[in-house]
Formats: C-alpha cells, sequence, structure tokens
C-alpha cells in the first residue's frame, strides 16, 4: 500500500513536469536552466569523486570484526580527515566569511566539498546501504561481580599468595567494585588520586550512613578542563557490595609504598606509581571472568568467549545501568550520579580543591549516596 502511494507521487510529480515542460515550449521559452544533463566531467559541482571513491576502496577491505568489509563508522573517517585538511589549509583560514546565529554561536562559510548536499546525500545512502554492525559490551551483572570479588577475597586471605598476587587482586578488586557503584567508564576509574584518597579515606567511616570519599583527577564525564572531583559512595551496598572494605585495602598498599605523601599521582598503579595499562586491567578482568566460567556454568556458559563479550571500558558501566533499570532508580539520583549538566551547573562552578568539595557535598550527601546505596 505504501509502495502504491509512492509510486502515483512520483507519478504525478513526472506529469506536472511534462505539462511545464509543454507551456515552456508552447511559448518557446529556454529550457536550458531546467536541463539535467550532460554534466562536465570534472569534479565542479562539490562531490569530491576521489574522497568519495576512496572511501567505497575501503569499504572493500578486511574489517576489525568483519573479514569481508569495512564498517560505514570506520570508512567515514576519510571524510573527516579531508575535511580537517582543509580547514588548515592556507585558503580556508584566510576566509573572513563568519556569522553569529541564535544563543551566540558562531557559525564560519567554508569550500569543503565534504559538506556539500550532493556529498551528504552520498554519505547518507551509502550509510543506508551499508548498515551498521553494532557490538556492544555485554553488562557485567552484580551475581558475576560478586563472585569475582570472593575469589580475589580468597587470594588475600590466603598465606601463600606472593606479595605480587595480593596487590594485583587488591588493584582489580578496588577497581571493579569502584567502577561498578559509581558507574563509571573504564577510563574513568584511572582517574583515582592516591594521595588524596588517603587523605580522606577516613571520612565517612562513622556518618550516620558510612561513606567512602573516591578522589578523581582530571576530565571527568561531560565537564570541560581539568579539575578534581569527588565521588562519595556508600559504605555497604543493599545488595552487599563491601566498597568501604576495597577502599581500605587499596589505600593500604598505597600507604605501604609510601603514595601517599607526596606529588599527586594514580590510585590504580603498578608497584613502580605508573597508572596501569588498559590493556592491563583488560586481561586482569578477562582472567577472572574466565574463572568464574570455570566455576559457575550458570553465570557464564562455556560456549561463551569471555573475551568477546566483556570490556572494561563499557561492561562495568553497563551493568550498573541495567541494575539501576531493573531496581527502578529515580531520576534525581541517576542525574546526580551521572553529573549531567542539568542537575549540576558545570560551568558556574569554580575549580576548588577537594577540600572545599567535600564541603559542598556534605550539604547533599544524602542525594550523592542514592544511587550507590540501592545498588
Amino acid at each position: 500500500m505504501m509502495w502504491s502511494k509512492e509510486k502515483s507521487t512520483v507519478n504525478s510529480n513526472l506529469l506536472a513536469y511534462k505539462s511545464y515542460c509543454s507551456i515552456l515550449a508552447a511559448w518557446q521559452m529556454d529550457l536550458e536552466n531546467l536541463a539535467r544533463g550532460p554534466y562536465p566531467v570534472e569534479d565542479t559541482m562539490g562531490v569530491r569523486t576521489a574522497i568519495a571513491i576512496a572511501m567505497l576502496r575501503k569499504s572493500q577491505m578486511p574489517g576489525r570484526n568483519v573479514e569481508d568489509h569495512q564498517q560505514f563508522d570506520s570508512i567515514r573517517k576519510l571524510r573527516t580527515a579531508l575535511f580537517n585538511v582543509n580547514q588548515s589549509s592556507a585558503l580556508e583560514t584566510s576566509r573572513a566569511l563568519n556569522f553569529q546565529g541564535d544563543g551566540g554561536k558562531i557559525f564560519k562559510l567554508n569550500g569543503a566539498g565534504t559538506q556539500s548536499i550532493i556529498f551528504n546525500l552520498f554519505s547518507r545512502g551509502l550509510e543506508k546501504r551499508m548498515g551498521r554492525m553494532v557490538k556492544q559490551d555485554t553488562p557485567l551483572s552484580i551475581q558475576i561481580l560478586a563472585e569475582i570479588l570472593r575469589n580475589l577475597d580468597g587470594i588475600l586471605e590466603d598465606e601463600v599468595s606472593s606479595v605480587y598476587e595480593t596487590r594485583k587482586a587488591t588493584m582489580l578488586g578496588a577497581y571493579l567494585i569502584i567502577g561498578y557503584t559509581a558507574a563509571l567508564r573504564g577510563g574513568e576509574v584511572f582517574l583515582m588520586e592516591a594521595t588524596s584518597l588517603c587523605a580522606m579515606i577516613d571520612e565517612g567511616r562513622h556518618f550516620r550512613k558510612p561513606f567512602v570519599l573516591i578522589p578523581l583527577m582530571g576530565r571527568f564525564k561531560n565537564e570541560t578542563g581539568e579539575r578534581n572531583v569527588l565521588l562519595p559512595l556508600i559504605g555497604t551496598t543493599t545488595s552487599g557490595l563491601p566498597v568501604r572494605k576495597w577502599t581500605d585495602r587499596l589505600a593500604n598498599v598505597l600507604k605501604a609504598e609510601g603514595r601517599h605523601i607526596g606529588s599527586p599521582g594514580p590510585a590504580i598503579c603498578r608497584d613502580n606509581g605508573f597508572v596501569i595499562s588498559y590493556s592491563e586491567m583488560n586481561y586482569l578482568f578477562h582472567k577472572e571472568l574466565e574463572g568464574v566460567q570455570q566455576r559457575r556454568r550458570d553465570l557464564i556458559p562455556s560456549d561463551v568467549d569471555v573475551a568477546e563479550h566483556w570490556n572494561i571500558y563499557r561492561s562495568i558501566r553497563r551493568g550498573a545501568t541495567v541494575r539501576a533499570t531493573e531496581l527502578k532508580f529515580g531520576e534525581t539520583c541517576i542525574d546526580m550520579n551521572n553529573r549531567w549538566r542539568k542537575s549540576q551547573t558545570v560551568r558556574r562552578r569554580p575549580n576548588l580543591k577537594v577540600r572545599e568539595i567535600y564541603l559542598d557535598i556534605k550539604c547533599t550527601i544524602n542525594t550523592h549516596l542514592g544511587f550507590s546505596e540501592k545498588l
């Protein structure tokens, strides 16, 4: 039914066009401006034929997720690269054609062919025909997280475990439980700062709702510029996740190594003080998941490729988000934890020191603890 409607619309447009042309012919008017071709051989229409052909050729090369082609999100980077090169050229930088729109946003006219109407239509058609293969990280369930923490507890309590093994278990356990209860992306947990963590480890220990303060230093979530961020997390969640115990263990390791004094440094670090690499932490995470797979086939079936499904970059945050959705968290609770602009006016807040931020948070501590407390 929809196809027949579109067909009738096209036929009516053609009839109207033919009728219009016959009227112009009767009056002996020039039809040159209505001609639909031929187009010149050279690229005078802003199509950027070379980059369009390069995108098509690149799409036929082996990709990361598919062996016989690359996806649209990979080949569109060629267009972005050409546009950036064009914008830094002498011709474009000498243009002074700027104008200001509503809200004070500045717009700049450019001659890049990759931003033309025809090239946008080409890209849209290419994306529509190629489609997308989305491979999301599997959420880390609270049952799997609890099983991992139970195994790491056994390593720490075992007198046979070496210092290297206990240190590695402490770093991984603290990383996972803090990332989960704060709903952080994998890279954001690495922003945790050692000296501030050790200095404020006893804050909130004897509060009516015992909590722990997690200091982050750097660019965090939607914020712009380098700044200090404090995340208050409940000491023990409703489901029994011991945030305080693992944070204390992490602080004890840092104090034993003398990282509680001196210049700021990463809390999730190697024994030489440098931050643990993303790939190394991901490897430790996968090893623990493989152990859960061997012990608990009800949680991770034997035919599941652990490295294919779980990744520290998204799995921890997605697990917390799924858990929050399942428990029907309120919007205010989620917004406060995610530090979205509509709940906190980040741009107007000065770059305060950690102690000053803590005084500000104490006024709304119950709201801040709402997310981690219910997990």
